[in-house]
């Protein structure tokens, strides 16, 4: 603190709507200071902002690899699942839950949400349904590409 009340330090205040250099950046505009500019609040007009070509670079490759790898994923919650290893089943499901959240495929996070719901609450009736439900899910999830 200066002898005025006011603080000092390098470079201007956080949340002033000034970048890190101190040139106006509108985008970054914020009342709270503990949001980082890169990840600032749609803007004051409700408008979203385009990801840069490196971050939709990034999405398009999670969205690759999430499909690769599906089959061994499902193969591996059909194994768990009638092999009754119980936990395994249940982290192979959220995964897949998160996972599918990530790249939309709803339907799918539906599906595995109600079959994991269905193990951790012992409805073992409920169980071969909703994984065949999780299998069909996959299937029109794979179409999608």
């Amino acid at each position: 603190m200066s002898g005025d009340g006011s603080e000092s330090g390098p470079g201007p205040p956080v949340g002033d709507g000034r970048g890190r250099d101190g040139s106006s950046d509108s985008m970054t505009m914020s009342s709270d200071p503990t949001i980082p500019p890169a990840r600032q609040p749609e803007d004051s007009i409700g408008q979203h902002r385009v990801l840069p070509p490196s971050d939709a670079a990034i999405a398009q490759q999670f969205c690759r690899d999430y499909l690769a790898l599906l089959s061994e994923r499902t193969e591996r919650i059909c194994r768990h699942v009638t092999q009754r290893h119980v936990e395994d089943a249940l982290i192979a499901l959220r995964s897949l839950e998160t996972s599918s959240q990530m790249v939309g495929a709803l339907a799918l996070v539906a599906a595995a949400q109600s079959l994991r719901i269905a193990i951790e609450e012992h409805r073992d009736n409920e169980i071969d349904p909703l994984l065949a439900a999780v299998l069909t899910a996959v299937a029109v999830t794979r179409k999608m590409q």
